[in-house]
């Protein structure tokens, strides 16, 4: 088992850690009926960054070869006993003089137990503070009716989609099946 973890930081513009956890397994020979071989791993990366002062970026990456690598592999309580993997990234940005803040943002969970996953990409949120579109920046006079109109406005877009993802095995029996039965109605 090799676990190296990489930190790094640039002052005032980005910081982040990647853990890595690669382990093998070997039991047996391979001349042995229950000879086992795995390769298995998890990868963890956190990223925060300033684009500029008006635009910031964040990343929090779990990714893991198997469902039950945190629970056999964790040496942490909280990984052992974890229900779901789950990733995200989130980019921010504002225009101060104007009013304008969008945020987008994607991810992913997957519950441990079920294979259940569950993507957001994107999600989408765009708003605009109050304004008066109307409004004359050298009035003369009282406003009229129709300067004094305000409005915003809040967007908002999310795209979901969840699925179970199949077992490999299953793929490939179905797929044998489906091949058997076409070359023999092909006969």
């Amino acid at each position: 088992e090799i676990n190296p973890i990489f930190r790094y930081d640039k002052r005032y513009n980005y910081n982040g850690q990647i853990d890595l956890t690669y382990r093998r397994t070997r039991i047996g020979e391979e001349e042995d009926p229950d000879f086992t071989n795995r390769h298995r791993g998890q990868l963890r990366w956190s990223h925060n960054q300033n684009l500029s002062p008006t635009a910031r970026l964040r990343g929090n990456i779990n990714l893991a070869t198997s469902t039950d690598f945190a629970r056999q592999n964790s040496n942490d309580f909280d990984d052992a006993v974890s229900q779901e993997i789950s990733s995200d990234v989130q980019y921010r940005k504002n225009w101060p003089g104007g009013g304008q803040n969008l945020s987008l943002n994607v991810n992913q969970r997957q519950q441990l137990q079920s294979g259940d996953v569950s993507l957001t990409l994107p999600s989408l949120t765009f708003s605009q503070r109050s304004f008066k579109p109307f409004e004359v920046e050298q009035a003369v006079g009282e406003e009229r009716w129709y300067e004094k109109i305000t409005t915003r406005y809040n967007l908002s877009l999310d795209n979901s989609y969840s699925f179970r993802p199949r077992d490999p095995q299953q793929i490939r029996a179905r797929g044998d099946t489906v091949l058997a039965d076409s070359l023999e109605n092909a006969n």
